[in-house]
């Protein structure tokens, strides 16, 4: 073959190969559609899974508006920009495994969140969502959905949401300062994780009385508090005096041992594992508490503590650490004024009588978790075989044989059902989402 045709033959070839990578690469993209203006006040808002949605203000559903996402759906929110579903309106986020519904922010890879404060620029949070609900009216439901870099208040907030509304495999990620409020309502939600929250994973407040099913707080030891913003940091906090959620397969899976940041105060006296505060009650069981370097199960308010002592609270069933092994139970001193014999001591004791079925351990290693703490990569918070985790839950008596709650064997959120496979992102910072 003469050069002249060789050359000619290898450059056509070229030009397929270039010709078909570009015709696949324009296949595979998605357009992206702004969502703003007229739009946004539609009687029903869809938005499918065919294009990457820019949210370029907020939304903001009055009585009769509906938002309708698709699985698979991405919404990237600009900086400042809020979700608000107010009574009477509903939001159906209908993910999937395969396919999740996506909300995070209009932020070039690795910039989203609160990263500013760290040395990269630029800060980019949105506000997250607010539902607002009406008493015995639903507000929608949310499933298989991911909530990523929010700021200015939580990822999710719900404010009087009903039972009828549903929520379900959830996952919030690096959120600003919380991950999730239940502000007041009865709304049940089961399968949520938190995951690098600067502040608080969970907050029950104002009269919250609902169930949950298999809660995650997974603390990571890069991003959460943020210097001086904060005075406490806390994976569940329980407060206001109506306050009385029902709660099994809770884990709070905290830093253990691994390095912390050092230009952050993270977790300081008061950062507890799950804080209760202000009267609030509370039924825990079947969970476990692991890896606070300060520490567990923290009762600052007395009568909080005496609904744990003399009922209706409840803490049982469940496997308990701290770092500082002294502050596994932990009261405040003069949480009953006058009487110096109730501390840390005697709350440990009165927690670990056999009739509450709860166990303490003094290392991590005890819950044999495969790999809870490869943050760069995929962690893997599972209990291998043997683990303590996988056995030992019991759903016995009146509230927790309600049919809302799977009957499960394992203790904490995480068992043999692998709930969080297929949906869930550990390394948001990393994601390409189209740009």
């Amino acid at each position: 073959m003469k050069p002249f045709f060789k050359y000619s033959l290898i450059v056509s070839l070229l030009i397929q190969v270039i010709s078909c990578n570009k015709t696949s690469f324009y296949l595979n993209a998605k357009q992206e559609v702004v969502l703003s203006g007229d739009r946004l006040k539609q009687q029903k808002i869809t938005l499918s899974n065919d294009s990457i949605y820019l949210l370029a203000e907020s939304i903001n559903l009055i009585t009769g508006q509906q938002l309708d996402i698709e699985g698979g759906a991405l919404i990237k929110a600009n900086t400042g920009v809020r979700i608000t579903i107010n009574p009477g309106a509903k939001i159906t986020a209908a993910g999937t495994p395969s396919n999740p519904v996506v909300f995070t922010a209009a932020a070039l890879k690795g910039t989203g969140g609160a990263i500013s404060q760290v040395g990269i620029s630029p800060n980019t949070q949105w506000d997250g969502i607010v539902i607002n609900g009406s008493p015995s009216a639903t507000s929608g439901s949310l499933n298989y959905v991911r909530i990523e870099f929010t700021g200015n208040g939580a990822g999710l907030t719900l404010v009087n949401v009903d039972s009828t509304t549903r929520l379900s495999n959830i996952q919030f990620s690096y959120c600003q300062p919380i991950a999730c409020v239940f502000n007041g309502g009865n709304v049940n939600a089961s399968n949520l994780l938190a995951y690098a929250s600067y502040k608080t994973d969970f907050v029950f407040q104002n009269g919250y009385t609902g169930k949950i099913q298999n809660i995650v707080a997974y603390r990571s030891p890069f991003f959460p508090d943020i210097n001086t913003l904060y005075n406490s940091n806390e994976a569940i906090l329980l407060t206001g005096s109506s306050t009385f959620p029902t709660i099994s397969n809770l884990t709070v899976l905290g830093p253990d041992t691994q390095p912390l940041r050092s230009d952050a105060p993270y977790y300081n006296e008061t950062s507890a594992a799950i804080l209760i505060n202000s009267g609030a009650y509370f039924r825990l069981r079947n969970s476990v508490i692991s890896g606070y370097p300060k520490n567990g199960i923290y009762m600052n308010n007395r009568n909080s503590g005496l609904a744990l002592q003399n009922g209706p609270s409840e803490l049982t069933y469940t496997l308990a650490h701290s770092n500082d092994t002294s502050r596994i139970f932990f009261v405040p001193t003069g949480l009953v004024p006058g009487v110096p014999t109730v501390d840390a001591a005697a709350f440990k004791r009165f927690m670990l009588e056999p009739r509450f079925s709860n166990e303490i351990t003094i290392s991590t290693t005890y819950f044999n978790y495969i790999n809870p703490y490869d943050y760069q990569n995929k962690p893997n918070p599972y209990p291998g075989s043997g683990s303590p985790l996988l056995s030992g839950a019991n759903f016995d008596g009146a509230f927790y044989s309600d049919p809302f709650f799977k009957k499960v064997n394992y203790r904490g959120a995480f068992g043999n059902d692998r709930w969080t496979d297929g949906w869930t992102e550990f390394n948001p910072l990393r994601a390409n989402y189209n740009n």
